[in-house]
Protein backbone atom coordinates (compact mmCIF):
# COMPACT_ATOMS: atom_id res chain seq x y z
CA UNK A 1 0.00 0.00 0.00
CA UNK A 2 1.11 3.94 -1.32
CA UNK A 3 2.30 5.45 1.97
CA UNK A 4 -0.18 7.62 2.92
CA UNK A 5 1.18 11.27 1.97
CA UNK A 6 0.66 14.89 4.31
CA UNK A 7 0.33 18.16 3.45
CA UNK A 8 2.63 20.59 4.13
CA UNK A 9 1.96 23.49 6.75
CA UNK A 10 -1.25 21.67 7.24
CA UNK A 11 -1.96 24.42 10.03
CA UNK A 12 -2.83 26.53 6.96
CA UNK A 13 -4.22 24.06 5.22
CA UNK A 14 -6.94 22.78 7.53
CA UNK A 15 -9.77 24.88 9.07
CA UNK A 16 -9.54 24.47 12.81
CA UNK A 17 -13.42 24.44 13.15
CA UNK A 18 -13.65 21.21 11.08
CA UNK A 19 -12.29 19.20 13.27
CA UNK A 20 -14.22 18.42 16.76
CA UNK A 21 -12.80 16.90 19.62
CA UNK A 22 -14.33 14.79 22.03
CA UNK A 23 -13.49 13.71 25.60
CA UNK A 24 -15.09 12.83 28.86
CA UNK A 25 -14.09 13.76 32.64
CA UNK A 26 -15.03 12.97 35.87
CA UNK A 27 -12.64 14.27 38.21
CA UNK A 28 -14.52 13.46 41.73
CA UNK A 29 -11.98 14.72 44.07
CA UNK A 30 -10.51 17.47 41.81
CA UNK A 31 -9.75 20.77 43.44
CA UNK A 32 -8.77 24.39 42.22
CA UNK A 33 -4.86 26.12 42.86
CA UNK A 34 -1.40 24.12 43.25
CA UNK A 35 -1.56 20.72 43.31
CA UNK A 36 -0.78 19.82 48.11
CA UNK A 37 2.22 17.89 48.98
CA UNK A 38 1.05 15.02 49.92
CA UNK A 39 3.58 12.08 52.12
CA UNK A 40 4.30 8.92 52.17
CA UNK A 41 2.30 8.08 54.85
CA UNK A 42 -0.51 10.27 53.49
CA UNK A 43 -0.41 8.46 50.11
CA UNK A 44 -1.09 5.23 51.94
CA UNK A 45 -4.88 6.47 52.66
CA UNK A 46 -7.09 5.48 49.48
CA UNK A 47 -9.15 8.45 49.75
CA UNK A 48 -5.86 10.89 49.67
CA UNK A 49 -4.39 9.46 47.01
CA UNK A 50 -7.15 9.24 44.69
CA UNK A 51 -7.18 12.86 45.50
CA UNK A 52 -3.53 13.68 44.09
CA UNK A 53 -4.76 11.37 41.13
CA UNK A 54 -8.17 13.56 40.25
CA UNK A 55 -6.05 16.65 41.48
CA UNK A 56 -3.05 15.64 39.23
CA UNK A 57 -5.20 13.72 35.41
CA UNK A 58 -8.01 16.72 35.80
CA UNK A 59 -5.09 19.59 35.58
CA UNK A 60 -4.12 17.65 32.72
CA UNK A 61 -7.33 17.48 31.05
CA UNK A 62 -8.13 21.35 31.53
CA UNK A 63 -4.91 21.74 29.86
CA UNK A 64 -5.69 19.32 26.74
CA UNK A 65 -9.18 21.16 26.75
CA UNK A 66 -8.35 24.66 26.59
CA UNK A 67 -5.15 23.83 24.40
CA UNK A 68 -7.73 22.79 21.88
CA UNK A 69 -10.12 25.66 22.22
CA UNK A 70 -7.15 27.94 21.80
CA UNK A 71 -6.41 26.51 18.40
CA UNK A 72 -9.82 26.73 17.44
CA UNK A 73 -11.13 23.09 17.48
CA UNK A 74 -14.39 22.60 18.10
CA UNK A 75 -14.82 21.08 21.67
CA UNK A 76 -17.10 18.84 23.62
CA UNK A 77 -17.06 17.17 26.74
CA UNK A 78 -18.92 15.02 28.60
CA UNK A 79 -18.47 15.17 32.37
CA UNK A 80 -19.78 12.39 34.84
CA UNK A 81 -19.62 14.48 37.56
CA UNK A 82 -16.96 16.69 38.73
CA UNK A 83 -16.87 19.61 40.53
CA UNK A 84 -18.30 22.88 39.67
CA UNK A 85 -15.36 24.57 40.27
CA UNK A 86 -13.70 22.21 37.70
CA UNK A 87 -16.43 23.01 35.06
CA UNK A 88 -15.89 26.34 35.85
CA UNK A 89 -12.22 26.25 34.53
CA UNK A 90 -14.05 26.06 30.89
CA UNK A 91 -16.20 29.18 31.42
CA UNK A 92 -15.38 32.17 28.94
CA UNK A 93 -14.50 29.15 26.29
CA UNK A 94 -16.50 28.21 23.36
CA UNK A 95 -16.16 24.50 24.93
CA UNK A 96 -19.35 23.04 25.57
CA UNK A 97 -19.76 20.75 28.27
CA UNK A 98 -22.81 18.28 28.58
CA UNK A 99 -23.82 16.24 32.05
CA UNK A 100 -23.72 12.71 31.14
CA UNK A 101 -26.94 11.80 30.83
CA UNK A 102 -26.21 7.69 30.94
CA UNK A 103 -23.49 6.30 33.24
CA UNK A 104 -20.72 4.51 31.98
CA UNK A 105 -17.54 4.70 29.81
CA UNK A 106 -18.77 4.08 26.41
CA UNK A 107 -22.10 5.87 26.37
CA UNK A 108 -20.92 9.03 27.81
CA UNK A 109 -17.90 9.36 24.73
CA UNK A 110 -21.40 7.75 22.36
CA UNK A 111 -23.18 11.00 23.99
CA UNK A 112 -20.08 13.24 22.85
CA UNK A 113 -19.95 11.62 19.37
CA UNK A 114 -23.44 12.62 18.44
CA UNK A 115 -23.20 16.00 20.02
CA UNK A 116 -20.62 16.90 18.57
CA UNK A 117 -21.51 15.17 15.06
CA UNK A 118 -24.18 17.76 14.91
CA UNK A 119 -21.91 21.04 15.18
CA UNK A 120 -21.79 23.14 12.14
CA UNK A 121 -18.95 22.71 9.91
CA UNK A 122 -17.00 19.59 11.72
CA UNK A 123 -16.18 17.06 9.02
CA UNK A 124 -13.91 14.85 11.35
CA UNK A 125 -14.56 13.50 15.00
CA UNK A 126 -11.75 13.01 17.01
CA UNK A 127 -11.61 11.21 20.19
CA UNK A 128 -8.91 11.08 23.11
CA UNK A 129 -9.02 10.55 26.59
CA UNK A 130 -8.81 14.07 28.44
CA UNK A 131 -5.35 13.69 29.69
CA UNK A 132 -3.74 13.36 26.79
CA UNK A 133 -2.85 16.97 26.27
CA UNK A 134 -0.25 16.35 23.29
CA UNK A 135 -3.29 15.41 21.21
CA UNK A 136 -3.87 18.38 21.00
CA UNK A 137 -1.10 20.57 20.93
CA UNK A 138 1.24 18.39 18.89
CA UNK A 139 -0.58 15.63 16.77
CA UNK A 140 -3.53 17.56 15.22
CA UNK A 141 -4.47 18.66 12.55
CA UNK A 142 -1.47 16.94 10.87
CA UNK A 143 -3.19 13.35 11.64
CA UNK A 144 -6.47 13.51 10.15
CA UNK A 145 -5.13 14.85 6.80
CA UNK A 146 -5.82 11.81 5.19
CA UNK A 147 -9.36 11.71 6.47
CA UNK A 148 -10.18 15.39 4.58
CA UNK A 149 -8.35 14.11 1.57
CA UNK A 150 -10.63 11.03 0.78
CA UNK A 151 -7.47 8.86 1.41
CA UNK A 152 -9.16 7.48 5.30
CA UNK A 153 -12.70 6.82 6.98
CA UNK A 154 -10.94 6.45 10.06
CA UNK A 155 -7.28 6.73 11.50
CA UNK A 156 -6.04 4.96 14.35
CA UNK A 157 -2.71 7.22 14.83
CA UNK A 158 0.38 5.08 15.92
CA UNK A 159 2.76 6.76 18.89
CA UNK A 160 5.93 6.59 17.90
CA UNK A 161 8.37 3.80 19.28
CA UNK A 162 10.89 5.94 20.56
CA UNK A 163 8.42 8.26 22.33
CA UNK A 164 6.35 5.49 23.84
CA UNK A 165 9.05 4.08 25.13
CA UNK A 166 10.69 7.12 27.04
CA UNK A 167 7.42 8.91 27.99
CA UNK A 168 5.53 6.03 29.13
CA UNK A 169 5.43 3.90 32.53
CA UNK A 170 8.20 1.25 31.71
CA UNK A 171 5.13 -1.96 32.36
CA UNK A 172 2.73 0.08 30.67
CA UNK A 173 4.35 -0.36 27.40
CA UNK A 174 5.28 -3.98 27.68
CA UNK A 175 1.70 -4.14 28.58
CA UNK A 176 0.27 -2.01 26.10
CA UNK A 177 2.26 -3.64 23.45
CA UNK A 178 1.39 -6.95 23.88
CA UNK A 179 -2.06 -5.81 23.79
CA UNK A 180 -1.47 -4.76 20.47
CA UNK A 181 -0.19 -7.66 19.10
CA UNK A 182 -2.99 -10.14 20.59
CA UNK A 183 -5.94 -7.78 19.72
CA UNK A 184 -4.29 -7.46 15.81
CA UNK A 185 -3.77 -11.20 15.98
CA UNK A 186 -7.79 -11.61 16.30
CA UNK A 187 -8.22 -9.44 13.25
CA UNK A 188 -5.68 -11.55 11.28
CA UNK A 189 -7.04 -14.51 12.41
CA UNK A 190 -10.55 -13.96 10.91
CA UNK A 191 -9.51 -12.55 7.84
CA UNK A 192 -9.93 -8.46 8.49
CA UNK A 193 -6.06 -7.52 8.24
CA UNK A 194 -3.98 -8.82 6.36
CA UNK A 195 0.00 -9.77 7.34
CA UNK A 196 1.33 -7.60 4.68
CA UNK A 197 -0.76 -4.62 7.19
CA UNK A 198 0.76 -2.57 9.88
CA UNK A 199 -0.52 -3.36 13.46
CA UNK A 200 -3.05 -0.75 14.36
CA UNK A 201 -2.02 1.05 17.82
CA UNK A 202 -5.67 0.56 19.15
CA UNK A 203 -4.64 0.14 22.46
CA UNK A 204 -3.42 3.98 22.55
CA UNK A 205 -6.68 5.27 22.88
CA UNK A 206 -7.73 7.95 20.33
CA UNK A 207 -9.44 7.50 17.23
CA UNK A 208 -10.66 9.94 14.48
CA UNK A 209 -13.29 9.33 11.82
CA UNK A 210 -15.01 11.28 8.83
CA UNK A 211 -18.47 12.84 10.25
CA UNK A 212 -20.60 10.83 8.76
CA UNK A 213 -23.87 9.29 9.53
CA UNK A 214 -22.40 5.47 8.32
CA UNK A 215 -19.31 5.84 10.26
CA UNK A 216 -21.16 7.48 13.19
CA UNK A 217 -23.89 5.06 14.13
CA UNK A 218 -20.62 2.16 14.08
CA UNK A 219 -19.34 4.92 16.87
CA UNK A 220 -22.29 4.79 18.59
CA UNK A 221 -24.21 1.15 18.01
CA UNK A 222 -24.57 -0.78 21.38
CA UNK A 223 -23.80 -4.15 22.37
CA UNK A 224 -24.04 -6.65 25.25
CA UNK A 225 -22.73 -9.95 26.12
CA UNK A 226 -25.39 -12.36 26.32
CA UNK A 227 -23.78 -15.14 28.54
CA UNK A 228 -23.76 -18.64 29.19
CA UNK A 229 -24.82 -18.83 32.94
CA UNK A 230 -23.04 -21.82 33.18
CA UNK A 231 -19.46 -19.96 33.11
CA UNK A 232 -18.16 -17.58 35.25
CA UNK A 233 -15.30 -15.90 32.71
CA UNK A 234 -18.63 -13.77 31.41
CA UNK A 235 -18.33 -11.59 34.90
CA UNK A 236 -15.04 -9.59 32.72
CA UNK A 237 -16.95 -9.05 29.04
CA UNK A 238 -18.57 -5.86 29.69
CA UNK A 239 -18.62 -4.38 26.14
CA UNK A 240 -19.86 -1.29 27.79
CA UNK A 241 -17.26 -0.34 29.50
CA UNK A 242 -13.98 0.31 26.61
CA UNK A 243 -15.36 -1.59 23.45
CA UNK A 244 -18.48 0.36 22.40
CA UNK A 245 -17.07 2.95 21.84
CA UNK A 246 -13.58 2.94 20.42
CA UNK A 247 -12.77 -0.85 19.80
CA UNK A 248 -15.84 -2.13 18.54
CA UNK A 249 -15.84 0.21 15.76
CA UNK A 250 -13.14 0.10 14.58
CA UNK A 251 -14.18 -3.88 14.15
CA UNK A 252 -17.28 -2.74 12.36
CA UNK A 253 -15.42 -0.09 9.90
CA UNK A 254 -12.87 -2.78 8.71
CA UNK A 255 -15.97 -5.36 8.08
CA UNK A 256 -17.55 -3.49 6.05
CA UNK A 257 -14.90 -2.10 3.95
CA UNK A 258 -14.34 1.29 4.96
CA UNK A 259 -10.68 2.61 4.65
CA UNK A 260 -8.64 2.75 8.03
CA UNK A 261 -5.22 4.35 7.94
CA UNK A 262 -2.35 4.17 10.59
CA UNK A 263 -0.84 7.37 11.17
CA UNK A 264 2.39 8.00 13.41
CA UNK A 265 2.22 10.90 15.44
CA UNK A 266 4.94 12.68 18.04
CA UNK A 267 2.98 11.69 21.26
CA UNK A 268 4.34 12.44 24.33
CA UNK A 269 2.81 11.10 27.29
CA UNK A 270 2.54 13.85 30.75
CA UNK A 271 5.00 12.93 32.95
CA UNK A 272 2.89 13.99 35.78
CA UNK A 273 0.61 11.24 34.72
CA UNK A 274 3.84 8.84 34.28
CA UNK A 275 4.83 10.13 37.94
CA UNK A 276 1.48 8.98 39.32
CA UNK A 277 0.96 5.65 37.75
CA UNK A 278 4.73 4.35 37.12
CA UNK A 279 4.46 2.16 40.37
CA UNK A 280 1.12 2.06 40.83
CA UNK A 281 -0.90 -1.77 41.52
CA UNK A 282 -4.41 -0.63 41.50
CA UNK A 283 -3.65 1.10 37.78
CA UNK A 284 -1.74 -2.41 36.95
CA UNK A 285 -4.72 -3.89 37.90
CA UNK A 286 -7.03 -1.64 36.08
CA UNK A 287 -4.86 -2.16 32.98
CA UNK A 288 -5.18 -6.00 33.21
CA UNK A 289 -9.05 -6.05 33.70
CA UNK A 290 -9.21 -4.01 30.99
CA UNK A 291 -7.04 -6.49 28.61
CA UNK A 292 -9.22 -8.90 29.76
CA UNK A 293 -12.35 -7.42 28.94
CA UNK A 294 -11.47 -5.83 25.49
CA UNK A 295 -9.40 -9.30 23.92
CA UNK A 296 -12.28 -11.41 25.03
CA UNK A 297 -15.33 -8.98 23.88
CA UNK A 298 -13.25 -8.45 20.50
CA UNK A 299 -12.87 -11.75 19.49
CA UNK A 300 -16.65 -12.69 20.63
CA UNK A 301 -17.63 -9.57 18.63
CA UNK A 302 -15.97 -10.66 15.36
CA UNK A 303 -17.22 -13.73 15.75
CA UNK A 304 -20.86 -12.57 15.72
CA UNK A 305 -20.43 -9.92 12.87
CA UNK A 306 -19.22 -12.96 10.56
CA UNK A 307 -22.18 -15.15 11.94
CA UNK A 308 -20.21 -17.61 13.70
CA UNK A 309 -21.23 -19.30 16.76
CA UNK A 310 -20.42 -19.91 19.83
CA UNK A 311 -21.15 -22.33 22.73
CA UNK A 312 -19.84 -20.28 25.59
CA UNK A 313 -21.95 -16.68 24.74
CA UNK A 314 -22.27 -13.86 21.93
CA UNK A 315 -21.97 -10.49 21.35
CA UNK A 316 -25.79 -9.22 20.35
CA UNK A 317 -26.61 -5.47 19.09
CA UNK A 318 -29.20 -3.28 21.15
CA UNK A 319 -29.25 0.12 19.61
Amino acid sequence: MKPLELMPNPEREVDPKSIGVVTTTFYKRWYPGAIRQYSAGQLQNNEVNQERIDKTRGDLALRMILRANKRGFRVVVIDGGSPATFIEGLKGTEVIVSAETEKGMSPSRQQGFREISGLFGVKVICWSEPEKVSITADCLPQAIIPILKGEADIVVPKRNEGLFKETYPDYQVRFEQDSNRIWNAILRKYGLRSAEEPDLDVWFGPKFFRNDPALLSLFTDKYLFVKDPNLNFHKIIKPELWPNAIFFPVIAVLHKGFKVASIEVPYRHPPEQTAIEQDSDEFRRKREIQQRNIILSSEFFVRSLLGLKSNTGRINKVS
